[in-house]
């Protein structure tokens, strides 16, 4: 049988589950959701690679020399996330579900409408906006939910259309899911994590707060510890050695900067090495 190979800067991923679905708690116990409601927050991050490029362009040829097939990697969200019509059209179609109170349309160019419910003295006020193809703002409403869909009818909505994922691919009965190398920013080792690319994966650093010290600021909690966690420092776990960087040390960086990944159950902070600022000592 003929096999599908990527080429350059692909990866051809297997994926358990686009979207995650379930909740393990450290104490094992299992919660499900529903992962169509903001799927970019439940998109899968990790897959084990099916087949790997012949050719590759030089920027990548040291994370593909530490690939192999078989092994678990981890990607960024939005390959998961990406999504897109079937169609071509201009028909709006609703992305977001289970919110009576946030509405959300896209359709097949790009444009998208927002539609979201804030509290006014009496009863809700409904506010709208609608954004071209750019993501540009064009214009918008304030008002009630009857003029809001007064306001909607300008627009042409469809129920026919359906999203796709942008990565997934099919070919003789098997589905792949391709990953550019730029997205792909660590691998599974045993137990351990090993990062690729450019970016450093670490651990956040929390600090426990004592019940006197918040009585202090004002707040008051039953007797038990608190921890405190820190968003402009991470401790590396791996990675970063090309700018002096090793296990075990904190850096330093912009909050804005910071990606939080939830990897193989266990909470990461994944930060690029150029966003680092510094090292604590």
């Amino acid at each position: 049988m003929s096999k599908i190979t990527p080429i350059k800067s692909t990866v051809f991923l297997k994926l358990d589950k686009a979207l995650q679905d379930e909740i393990i708690t450290e104490g094992g116990i299992k919660f499900y959701l529903s992962p169509e409601y903001n799927p970019e927050w439940n998109a899968t991050v990790t897959g084990k690679i099916k087949n790997l490029p012949k050719l590759v362009e030089q920027k990548n040829k040291h994370i593909l020399s530490q690939l192999n097939i078989e092994d678990e990697v981890c990607f960024s969200y939005s390959v998961v996330a990406d999504r897109k019509f079937g169609s071509t059209g201009a028909l709006f179609q609703q992305v977001t579900e289970d919110n009576p109170y946030r509405k959300e349309f896209k359709n097949g160019v790009g444009e998208k409408i927002m539609a979201v419910a804030v509290n006014g003295k009496i009863s809700k006020i409904w506010i709208g906006t609608y954004h071209d193809k750019y993501g540009q703002f064009v214009h918008g409403f304030q008002g009630t939910e009857n003029q809001l869909e007064k306001w909607l009818s300008q627009f042409q909505f469809g129920k026919n259309q359906k999203m796709t994922y942008k990565n997934l691919l099919s070919y003789q009965a098997e589905s792949f899911w391709k990953v550019d190398f730029a997205n792909i920013f660590a691998k599974k080792k045993g137990k351990n994590i090993v990062a690729l690319g450019d970016r450093v994966i670490c651990k956040p650093v929390e600090k426990e707060v004592s019940r006197e010290f918040l009585k202090l600021n004002g707040i008051d909690i039953p007797a038990s510890s608190v921890k405190l966690r820190y968003y402009d420092r991470a401790t590396v776990v791996s990675g970063g050695e090309k700018i002096g960087l090793k296990k075990g040390d904190v850096i330093s960086f912009e909050e804005r900067f910071l990606e939080k990944y939830n990897i193989w159950q266990q909470e990461f902070f994944v930060i690029k090495e150029r966003r680092i600022q510094g090292k604590w000592c």
